[in-house]
């Protein structure tokens, strides 16, 4: 076991990267007043192109009871709005609302936020790198599970 913990140092650093980022990700959860899940779903309409309640349950492996759950409650924020698609007014889609577009502009800001710390801390050259790694890292340790 003693072993074990002395050959974690890189391990630990992630996680102590790990924890700060998902500080700021915390800040802007408690800020809006939504989950994690809700986040992401919140982040998925504008990302989705106007998707349907099923596409999104289906593109975010979540219930439609879930996802029609999280709608009401972004539509009582003022965040979304239903559209009905000409044509076919059954068929509705989720768009963000002015103020949902303000409160996603704050979720990106901030994790640019982030992103221009790690940049301006490695510098351009040192900062690709560390993302030619990152990347390499999550590739091939996620093939071990």
């Amino acid at each position: 076991m003693d072993k074990m913990l002395k050959t974690s140092e890189a391990v630990d650093l992630l996680q102590v990267m790990f924890d700060l980022c998902l500080k700021r990700k915390t800040a802007v959860l408690e800020k809006m007043e939504i989950t994690e899940t809700e986040y992401n779903f919140f982040m998925c309409i504008d990302r989705c192109n106007e998707m349907n309640i099923m596409q999104i349950a289906e593109l975010l492996k979540l219930p439609q009871a879930r996802i029609s759950r999280m709608t009401d409650k972004f539509i009582k924020k003022l965040y979304i709005k239903r559209k009905a698609q000409k044509g076919d007014h059954r068929s509705v889609k989720l768009v963000l609302t002015e103020k949902g577009k303000e409160m996603h502009e704050y979720a990106i800001e901030n994790k640019c936020i982030g992103e221009t710390r790690i940049k301006n801390i490695l510098k351009e050259e040192k900062y690709e790198e560390f993302k030619t790694l990152l990347r390499q890292l999550i590739d091939n340790y996620s093939q071990t599970f």
